[in-house]
């Protein structure tokens, strides 16, 4: 949940929502100065049980941040001294819910940069955890841990969270300890180029679901869903979560449409002197009334932007959340999507023909046939499978068209190369999982750790 700084979040007493438009105004860059950002998280687990890491003792979760901090230049992260983070320059290492390790890459130039930064943080996670007997798994739900044999993370915002959330969605516990993604964040250059980066990013993210849908296993065996993890979020809160209506209409849309679709979004947190207090309300109502004493800050609304978990959000940038966590070899497929479908004035208009007269409605309900067929669903009569591999030809032209080379001449679009077979097959990555359980259910767990481990 970590996040680049949101212009103006300081404690200032806002006057209206028009400061709220200026500031996602403030937020756009030209696109010499674009750059792409990812945030991957992964489950600590016993390596020979599967089972997830506790937060304390000579094996947990403590252990390891301090491990990380002593063997490098992490700075080691606290609250009420307790370790919850790492910090390297604009990098961030944050815990989620359950204990799942979040690496927030620093903004990247393209995506060999971007790959260093991961591989550099993957061989230190492992180097940290490996001689303690953990595994970090890229999976998108926990593969053996029943959700409340997961513990819980001692921070006060997960606190709350627990508290509130189950009352809006009964798998709300589900999504904060078991899930993990891949989200990945981009520059936009005003408002129109934000406006066709949501809108494509909420109607592509769907079939990149279950594209990249990597979620078929809990409790050691079969879930029935090649990605549980698309199914939870859609019973985690449907006032914070899924598609933004809109964003994907036929009228035009912008900074101030975007406003208001979050105020309409009920507060989650709201924080006074390191307190979370009680509030129920609208961020619109808590603009125009406040609670008690506290009027609605710059922070106040940053905060509330956090707490917003469509499939695709608007912060200082646009970012992309749909997406299963991947193992190591798939990682980097995700953002190349991406860059590839957005990156490039020609590619976004390319992908916005591809979407054209995608309505909610019919995204919703492929959301969760994905979320349960993977590429085998249906959407407007056609398999997925064909749908995902028209988006991967457009990411990869949308990629040659940007033209970066990284070391030994390796151009962007080899790093697609991963997922292509799995589109052309007509099969998600959930199969192969499936397919190792189905060959020898008794050693599903040695196998997992070592397919997808960090």
């Amino acid at each position: 949940m970590s996040e680049w700084a949101f212009p103006g979040a300081e404690d200032r007493s806002l006057s209206g929502s028009e400061e709220l438009v200026q500031a996602f105004t403030r937020s756009a860059k030209p696109p010499s100065l674009f750059r792409i950002g990812m945030e991957i998280e992964a489950f600590g687990v016993d390596a020979s049980t599967g089972m997830s890491i506790p937060y304390s003792g000579e094996r947990g979760i403590e252990a390891i941040l301090a491990r990380m901090a002593e063997g490098g230049d992490w700075e080691l992260q606290t609250e009420s001294g307790r370790p919850v983070g790492l910090a390297r320059g604009e990098s961030r290492v944050s815990l989620e819910p359950g204990g799942q390790f979040e690496l927030a890459t620093s903004p990247c130039r393209d995506l060999f940069e971007l790959e260093r930064e991961f591989e550099t943080y993957r061989r230190e996670l492992d180097a940290a955890a490996r001689p303690l007997g953990v595994a970090f798994l890229g999976l998108g739900v926990h593969p053996f841990a029943p959700v409340d044999r997961i513990p819980w993370v001692p921070k006060a915002r997960y606190d709350w969270m627990r508290r509130r959330l189950p009352s809006r969605g009964h798998l709300a516990h589900h999504m904060m300890k078991s899930t993990a993604a891949v989200q990945v964040s981009l520059d936009h250059a005003d408002e129109e180029d934000m406006a066709a980066k949501l809108r494509v990013g909420l109607a592509l993210s769907g079939v990149a679901a279950a594209l990249f849908a990597n979620a078929s296993l809990s409790i050691g065996g079969p879930n029935g869903y090649q990605s549980l993890r698309g199914h939870v979020w859609r019973y985690t809160d449907p006032s914070r979560c899924g598609l933004i209506p809109a964003a994907l209409g036929p009228g035009s849309f912008g900074y101030a449409d975007y406003v208001d679709h979050a105020l309409g979004v009920p507060v989650l947190f709201l924080l006074r002197d390191g307190r979370y207090l009680e509030i129920d309300a609208s961020f619109r109502e808590f603009l125009a009334d406040g609670l008690g004493q506290h009027r609605a800050t710059f922070s106040d609304w940053s905060m509330h932007l956090s707490g917003i978990f469509t499939e695709a959000r608007l912060k200082n940038v646009v970012e992309l959340r749909s997406v299963d966590s991947q193992p190591p070899d798939r990682v980097l497929a995700v953002p190349a999507l991406w860059k590839g479908l957005l990156g490039h004035p020609e590619s976004l208009r390319e992908a916005l023909a591809f979407v054209e007269g995608w309505g909610a409605d019919e995204l919703d309900r492929l959301a969760e046939a994905g979320a349960r067929l993977g590429l085998g669903a249906l959407f407007r009569g056609r398999p997925l499978a064909g749908w995902a591999s028209d988006m991967v030809a457009l990411a990869r032209r949308g990629l040659d068209r940007a033209d970066a080379t990284g070391p030994g001449g390796r151009r962007e679009p080899e790093l697609l190369a991963p997922i292509e077979p799995w589109a052309g097959a007509g099969r998600s990555p959930g199969q192969e999982a499936l397919d190792a359980w189905e060959r020898n259910p008794a050693g599903i767990g040695a196998w997992v750790v070592d397919r997808y481990r960090f």
